[in-house]
């Protein structure tokens, strides 16, 4: 079972209250662009940036977050009632992703599924 390419393009905005952090651009922060792919098993997910509550990101959506350039650990969960109310997924069994932020970008990272379970990527992909 492999998930579809969303294009960005095509891809919709998540909702404003599933947006839980990283939203506001500070100083010396630059966008990150996540997007999601479509398949037929697509439960709302939550992605931690460095054990913090990022988003919860359904099938087909995608999210631009504020980070700092430099490397991140992006983890992912299950937006399960429990995964909801914990404070963070990180030291869990979910998926953590090493990405890393630059400067000057483009910062576009696709998550998908494989056979092997998700997958979250640099993206060329728009």
């Amino acid at each position: 079972m492999q998930s579809t390419i969303v294009p960005l393009s095509q891809a919709v905005p998540v909702a404003n209250e599933n947006i839980l952090a990283y939203q506001t651009e500070e100083a010396g922060s630059v966008p990150v662009t996540i997007k999601r792919d479509t398949f037929s098993i697509a439960p709302p997910m939550v992605i931690d940036i460095d054990c913090k509550k990022a988003v919860v990101i359904g099938a087909g959506e995608k999210v631009t977050l504020y980070l700092p350039p430099g490397r991140h650990v992006a983890t992912i969960g299950r937006a399960s009632d429990l995964a909801l109310k914990s404070t963070a997924l990180c030291g869990t069994s979910t998926v953590e992703f090493p990405i890393g932020i630059e400067r000057d970008g483009p910062n576009r990272f696709r998550m998908s599924f494989t056979g092997s379970g998700y997958v979250l990527g640099a993206t060329a992909t728009e």
